[in-house]
């Protein structure tokens, strides 16, 4: 009984996450999109501006504005994963206790929770997913563009 109650309660905590990360995404979602873009123009422009005026003084400006734009992507990229990671681990500790010790009623609530936790939640905002590999690819596409601009200038 004390393992169905706390079971019970852990099932009410997961659906109120769930719930959390839909709401936050329905509500953020374009509030985060419009971050990775300014920060990536950011980004894109400060480098630009640090090669083509590489002999002035505001070089360490451009820097750290640099450094702030990578800072607020790796931010959000790293929730991001952390939200996703997060959620599908509650399958694999799920799986570790030992249900099947349990009688049929605990079972079925572990069993559903697995199941529900087998899909990762994540925060998908228009385009793409906030998470590390999507950072790298970001970090890669802008690499590629100012190695582009750099041919030409």
């Amino acid at each position: 009984m004390r393992i169905q109650h706390r079971l019970s309660v852990l099932v009410e905590r997961h659906n109120k996450i769930i719930d959390l990360c839909s709401d936050f995404a329905a509500e953020f979602s374009l509030i985060i999109l419009m971050h990775f873009l300014s920060a990536a123009l950011v980004l894109c422009f400060s480098i630009l501006d640090l090669m083509l005026n590489s002999a002035s003084i505001g070089v360490l400006t451009y820097i750290f504005y640099s450094i702030a734009a990578l800072t607020q992507l790796v931010l959000y990229c790293i929730g991001g994963t952390y939200v996703s990671e997060s959620s599908l681990s509650i399958a694999e500790v799920i799986y570790d206790v030992d249900w099947y010790k349990c009688d049929v009623r605990t079972r079925r609530m572990l069993l559903l929770m697995m199941c529900r936790a087998q899909r990762a939640k994540t925060i998908a905002v228009p385009f793409f997913t906030p998470s590390l590999p999507a950072f790298r690819s970001i970090v890669s596409t802008a690499g590629s563009y100012i190695t582009l601009l750099k041919t030409f200038i």
